[in-house]
């Protein structure tokens, strides 16, 4: 079957209608201000920060979480205080092998 531009548009809106009850489910934001999205974890999902590094192009890499080991979320904090959620999951451990030497 050949893909007409028609068709293509009309399954482009298909899938954007089919897509956009997955979208409003989200209970946050991809960005916003980081003290808004830390305060909303914190209240909804009771995570709490647990990890916070500097990367060389001035952004903050912030994973909080559930002290339970329960769930995660990874955002990236960029110099203006805008955080974006990077990624998100559940059953975070801390390691308890020590990290290999690096030479450099």
């Amino acid at each position: 079957m050949k893909l007409t531009p028609p068709l293509a548009a009309l399954l482009f809106w298909l899938s954007l209608m089919l897509a956009a009850p997955v979208f409003a489910q989200s209970a946050l934001p991809q960005c916003a201000d980081f003290d808004m999205l830390a305060d909303k974890l914190l209240s909804d999902y009771a995570e709490s920060p647990l990890w916070m590094g500097g990367t060389a192009t001035g952004e903050a890499i912030v994973v909080t979480g559930q002290e339970d080991g329960g769930s995660f979320t990874i955002i990236a904090v960029r110099p203006d205080g805008v955080g974006c959620i990077v990624a998100g999951g559940s059953g975070w451990e801390f390691s308890e092998t020590e990290p290999a030497d690096v030479e450099g």
